[in-house]
């Protein structure tokens, strides 16, 4: 099976680049102003800003429309971890309109919403979002009865933990993160990140872009759309006077681990390319690249590293550790960064080198 890259797009613009940098798949969100109006602050895929989003499903027809020139299938995030019983009228209209507009895939997490669709009879292959939590293959197995046919492997996975689920079940899709937000909290046990928070000056604090999109009047200017966890804070918490004295120095770690992983949050171009030689034996189906609003030129770039990365791995001209070391390199080159435990998705593959580096970089 060949690795496939995903990549996020947010305008029909991008799409010509994206699929001649290479992409071999494409996904998308769709906020229309009719929801957004009535829940400003609940998003229906896990991105309530409109610039993450199309805007109409007439943009998602003239996506796919193009998509599907080059050969590329578009899956469409409808991935909230639930929905509300009032919600369900829009939200079957809308994965209508979907259908209608050329959608390949539905990528969702609520298993009553999986429930919904198949009673509806729904024949849109089901995607797995990280929202789903697949930590084990009896959780893989529960969705594959379910109907889904692809899951997304949580970040938080060993690449052995990964190879076993793989192995268990051969005829059920993965697809694994690999570049961008690499969130130190388990999307499907989260409901703190991507919500609003109140602002008294929401273009000082977070820039131009951040009530980019919104029509007038849905939102009030003291709102703005980010994630809450994406904000630089300091944790101070203690433990029970009457813990033990390991329970007391976890909670200080975990304190240590939080307050360091909220300075890198923000965006520090993660990646994970290094494990891509593992992810390419063990039968890995996509590699997903994270950030539908990030800038056109980001994506594109996001998009050629990898694919140079696969193409060698196609052309079986590496080994392991060779391979690891010309990924590592090429991040370096493209994106003025060094390997780092705090930016590396899969900090198992971290070399002796790269913890050397690390370490003289933080004692310079």
């Amino acid at each position: 099976m060949n690795l496939k890259i995903m990549a996020p797009f947010n305008t029909v613009d991008e799409i010509n680049d994206l699929a001649e940098t290479g992409a071999d798949e494409l996904y998308c969100g769709v906020i229309e102003e009719e929801w957004l109006r009535k829940y400003p602050v609940v998003g229906i895929n896990r991105r309530v800003e409109l610039f993450s989003n199309l805007h109409s499903f007439a943009d998602l027809k003239k996506a796919t429309d193009l998509a599907h020139s080059y050969g590329i299938p578009v899956g469409l995030t409808i991935n909230e971890h639930y929905y509300t019983n009032a919600q369900y009228p829009y939200l079957l209209d809308y994965i209508a309109k979907s259908i209608d507009a050329g959608t390949d895939a539905f990528i969702v997490s609520d298993p009553a919403l999986i429930i919904a669709l198949n009673e509806k009879g729904s024949k849109i292959p089901l995607h797995l979002s990280t929202g789903g939590t697949v930590f084990n293959t009896g959780a893989a197995a529960f969705y594959q009865e379910l109907g889904v046919s692809r899951i997304t492997i949580p970040r938080h996975l060993k690449l052995a933990e990964m190879r076993t689920l793989i192995e268990a079940l051969p005829e059920l899709e993965t697809a694994v993160f690999i570049m961008n937000s690499r969130c130190a909290n388990i999307d499907g046990f989260c409901t703190f990140d991507h919500s609003p928070l109140k602002c008294p000056d929401p273009v000082k604090f977070l820039g131009e872009g951040a009530l980019r999109g919104y029509p007038e009047g849905v939102l009030s200017k003291d709102i703005f759309a980010t994630g809450c966890c994406m904000l630089p804070y300091v944790a101070n918490v203690e433990a029970a006077p009457s813990a033990s004295a390991d329970a007391k120095e976890k909670t200080q770690s975990a304190i240590a681990r939080q307050t360091l992983w909220s300075r890198h949050h923000i965006d520090n171009i993660p990646c994970g390319a290094c494990a891509l030689f593992d992810f390419h034996k063990m039968g890995v189906s996509a590699v997903k690249i994270v950030g539908r609003g990030n800038p056109t030129k980001r994506k594109i770039g996001d998009v050629g590293f990898l694919k140079m990365l696969i193409s060698l791995l196609d052309g079986g001209e590496l080994g392991r550790d060779d391979f690891r070391k010309y990924a590592r390199d090429l991040y370096r080159a493209n994106y003025r960064k060094t390997c780092d435990s705090t930016n590396c998705y899969y900090p198992e593959m971290l070399i002796a080198a790269d913890r050397e580096e690390c370490t003289d970089a933080r004692s310079g």
